[in-house]
């Protein structure tokens, strides 16, 4: 699969400080060597120990500075400990960006109607992809409430507004991203007061790391049809958004959606 080349540095979130979950690769990869590019010291948060090794090898090659945090998102000791560690560190926190999450090819027991899905597949996405969000912000929001200053970019998903595939078979799945939608207009209100903004990326299906062993090619291609733009949708398109959001070039924008879907929602 092509992948399109890193955007040159801009510089746009020098010197803050970013946590990312899901950062040993694939996407929240991307999202980890981007922001870091930008000028960011970065937090590597995620379970797999071998790829966040290897995310940081990354940057510490091209002299970018990195934390790896091991951290299980659904276990509030592991998350209030990657912020007191990144605290600690770097002595604050300016950017949380929640990817972490059970992607629609790996949830547990595969495609299945609704009403198939067990109670511990069910329970296990939402813990996954609500849950872990829920306690990420919850254990940051304290470090940016008191700086009076703050980014939490939480990553959904557009297939929580339906359009030509609604993606049948995966219930579980769309309602975590649904209310990890929710979830974030709510506490954008709440968090307002503070100076900290809230905001959500809602991504069409990408072509991502791994994403080719799970998708069928055919899929792919289908979805060139349904946009308005005719291209693959790539981790670093979703990644230029998210310095968007991470910068000072949003403070004025919170409770938002931003789609990244090459128009398909709008056909």
């Amino acid at each position: 699969m092509l992948q399109m080349q890193s955007s040159e540095r801009l510089g746009q979130i020098e010197g803050k400080v970013a946590i990312i979950t899901g950062a040993a690769k694939g996407i929240g990869k991307t999202y980890a060597l981007t922001l870091a590019r930008e000028g960011s010291k970065v937090v590597i948060a995620d379970v797999d120990q071998g790829g966040m090794a290897d995310t940081k090898s990354v940057l510490e090659k091209e002299g970018l500075e990195a934390l790896v945090v091991r951290t299980d998102v659904t276990s509030e000791e592991e998350t209030t400990n990657l912020a007191w560690s990144t605290s600690e560190r770097f002595g604050r926190i300016d950017i949380l960006v929640n990817n972490a999450a059970l992607a629609r090819a790996d949830v547990i027991g595969g495609r299945k109607k609704f009403h198939e899905i067990t109670l511990e597949d069910w329970n296990r996405v939402m813990l996954v992809n609500m849950t872990g969000v829920w306690l990420c912000c919850k254990a940051v929001a304290p470090y940016m409430m008191k700086q009076k200053k703050g980014k939490i970019i939480n990553i959904s998903s557009d297939v929580i507004l339906g359009g030509p595939d609604p993606t049948p078979g995966f219930a579980n799945y769309v309602a975590s991203k649904g209310a990890v939608d929710a979830f974030s207009k709510y506490i954008a209100r709440e968090l307002g007061e503070f100076g900290v903004n809230v905001n959500t990326i809602l991504p069409g299906i990408v072509n991502a790391e791994g994403m080719s062993k799970t998708v069928p090619k055919e899929r792919f291609e289908s979805a060139l049809r349904e946009r308005a733009l005719h291209r693959h949708v790539y981790p670093e398109d979703l990644a230029k958004v998210l310095v968007f959001l991470a910068s000072e070039n949003s403070d004025l924008m919170t409770g938002q959606r931003f789609i990244v879907d090459g128009g398909r929602l709008m056909l």
